[in-house]
This record gives structure tokens, C-alpha cells and sequence, in this order.
């Protein structure tokens, strides 16, 4: 007399093996994750590394200065300029000869 296997423990035992298989991936991944963030912590200040090492964005965690003075009221730049006329020999607000 012979035993005939069922599908459904076929089945069963396809499906065990591909769950140890993605178990097994899913642990390897975890640890691949846990290596690169670790390396994206590193910094110039916590390690070994150059400070060009560090990219744009080189220390988050100081905020960007600001002026503690307030904005003036008179509009940037010196006075205008006034040239001398060689003709008449007094001053003027004129263009400029070249």
C-alpha cells in the first residue's frame, strides 16, 4: 500500500522554505541598513574623517546667524557725486565728461 502525498503538504513546504528564505534576506538586510546609517552618522567631529569629507550641509545642528542689529533708515551708499565744471569754475550736479 502506498502513502499518497497530499498537494497541500507539498504546497506547505514550499512555502516553509520560502519563509526561512526571506527570513534569512530580511536579517541580512537589517544589517546592511544598520552598517550605512551608521556611516551617514559619522561627521568630521565624531570621527576620523576630513572636514571636506562633510557636504554642503556640514553641522544641522548649529541654526544659520543672524544680525542683531536692526535695519537703518537711510538707503544704502554715500551721497552723490558732484563734479567741478573747469569752465565756469564753480560746482555742479552735472554728467560727467569724459
Amino acid at each position: 500500500m502506498t502513502v499518497q502525498e497530499d498537494p497541500r503538504d507539498k504546497r506547505i513546504k514550499e512555502l516553509e522554505y520560502l519563509l526561512e528564505q526571506a527570513l534569512a534576506r530580511i536579517t541580512q538586510l537589517e544589517a546592511q541598513v544598520k552598517d550605512l546609517q551608521q556611516q551617514l552618522a559619522k561627521n568630521s567631529r565624531n570621527s576620523s574623517k576630513p572636514p571636506s569629507s562633510d557636504g554642503f550641509n556640514k553641522h544641522p545642528s548649529k541654526p544659520n546667524p543672524q544680525s542683531l542689529r536692526s535695519k537703518g533708515q537711510h538707503k544704502a551708499g554715500g551721497p552723490k557725486r558732484r563734479y567741478v565744471s573747469r569752465a565756469n569754475g564753480h560746482a555742479h550736479a552735472g554728467v560727467r565728461r569724459q
